[in-house]
């Protein structure tokens, strides 16, 4: 790769290469994000608060007796616990809830707040009402297991401290400190099951959402288009530093090196004014121009015969051809136009041409065509036809002022290298940003070593 085609393009060229790119992306992820998202279905979500134990002690409760049933009781461990499926057996059979207990687990979210002895259980369903009921009926629902589990456990131990208590009233000197240090244990559990302080709480239930917390297609369908946005530059970005592509018509003339260059309608107009016989207005123009060069080459004299090729698939050479022999003959040159695939067997060039008549403006006129061939050549012929058209390319030079001749490119066909060996140069077609810098640098190189000069670069203004 050479100096010229490691440099970047200007920046203009740059912008205009990547911010198509990326606002088509962004667009394009912005819409699919916003339509996917409108069509989810609404979720609301609120929550609940719970209480594990008070924060300070109770000083009524002996630490004996605090410790006995606070052991293992960790907030982690009751986040779990809040999520078992006992609990959330209980919370399905609740009036209201038309959810299974799997259901309520996956609407579920249960978190420790750090540093307290509070959990707060969230849940988000399609129905605020039922997120509401779900959230607070799980919290009431692992309070009161929680509790019917405490009453159970102090009432085993005060059944065991009460066994204990009468064994030693039936024996005989039992010592009265013992008697009443049972006593008093006795009375601080039975404390201890009635203060509501002891046991988990809800401190808080769970509203009714106003609004549902998704979807948001505003939101995102914009973190969408953000994101799009910035593929988007990263592809086009990409694409520039790849730098296959001639977008400028300035970077296509400097890559075939070419002293002209001529902007000229789209193809699809070219076409049209073709068929109705008549130079469009802004195509007039561009090919008077590409005339005029041809005829006040510097230094070389008039072109009598220029080769018309297309570099690219887009642009069409039998097109600009044609083009340009209106704009020398509305000029009063003497023009035939060589159609590819041109008859070049028996006869004189004079008894096979056809006169192709147009509106010039101020009055018709016309130029010669030796038109393509019905059915192209046969097989036997094939053979003699480069020779033939040598013939016939000498015969029009001399007969002619001009000789236009489009012709394929020099890889599919022989023909166009023999056109080349008699051209005085040839004349590119092309389409904006359609052009390829490898195709450019294999049509250069064929025509170097032919020894063939670019005259001019026809770029439609698209």
């Amino acid at each position: 790769m050479n100096e010229r085609e490691r440099q970047l393009p200007p920046l203009p060229v740059v912008l205009r290469r990547v911010l198509p790119v990326a606002l088509v992306v962004g667009i394009v992820c912005a819409a699919v994000a916003g339509f996917l998202s409108a069509q989810q279905e609404d979720q609301f979500e609120t929550s609940a608060l719970l209480l594990l134990r008070p924060v300070a002690p109770d000083p009524a409760v002996s630490p004996g007796a605090e410790a006995a049933f606070t052991e293992g009781e960790g907030l982690a461990t009751n986040v779990l616990l809040v999520s078992r499926p006992g609990v959330l057996g209980r919370v399905a059979e609740r009036p209201g809830i038309g959810l299974t207990p799997a259901q309520i687990g996956r609407a579920l979210e249960v978190q420790g707040e750090e540093g307290t002895n509070i959990i707060r259980v969230t849940a988000t369903t399609g129905d605020p009402l039922e997120a509401a009921a779900v959230a607070t009926g799980v919290a009431e629902e692992f309070v009161q297991i929680r509790r019917t589990a405490s009453a159970t456990r102090v009432r085993q131990v005060q059944e065991l401290l009460e066994g204990q208590l009468a064994a030693l009233s039936e024996g005989e000197g039992s010592p009265t400190e013992t008697r009443l240090l049972l006593r008093e244990q006795i009375e601080q559990l039975t404390v201890r099951e009635q203060a509501p302080g002891q046991q988990p709480q809800v401190v808080q239930e769970a509203s009714v959402p106003p609004a549902p917390v998704a979807p948001q297609p505003r939101r995102d369908a914009g973190l969408a288009g953000l994101l799009g946005l910035v593929l988007g530059a990263g592809l086009g970005l990409l694409r520039v530093g790849s730098g296959r592509r001639l977008e400028g018509a300035d970077e296509m003339r400097e890559a075939l090196a070419a002293p002209v260059l001529v902007t000229v309608p789209s193809w699809p107009t070219l076409r049209r004014g073709q068929r109705r016989g008549r130079l469009p207005r802004g195509g007039a123009q561009g090919f008077r121009l590409l005339h005029l060069s041809l005829r006040q080459r510097n230094g070389h004299g008039p072109v009598h015969m220029v080769a018309i090729i297309a570099a690219g698939p887009d642009a069409d050479a039998g097109v600009a051809a044609w083009h340009l022999a209106a704009a020398a003959s509305a000029a009063r040159d003497r023009v035939i136009l060589v159609e590819e695939g041109a008859s070049v067997d028996g006869g004189g060039l004079a008894d096979r041409v056809r006169e192709a008549s147009f509106d010039g403006g101020h009055d018709s006129t016309g130029f010669d065509i030796l038109p393509t061939e019905e059915g192209g050549p046969d097989g036997e012929d094939d053979a003699g036809r480069p020779a033939q058209l040598d013939d016939v390319l000498h015969e029009a030079r001399d007969a002619y002022d001009i000789v236009i001749v489009p012709t394929p490119s020099m890889v599919d066909t022989p023909d166009a290298a023999l056109v080349m060996e008699h051209a005085d140069g040839v004349v590119v077609t092309a389409r904006r940003g359609r052009l390829e810098r490898d195709r450019v640098d294999a049509l250069r190189s064929q025509l170097e070593l032919l020894g063939t000069p670019v005259l001019a670069v026809v770029v439609d203004g698209e």
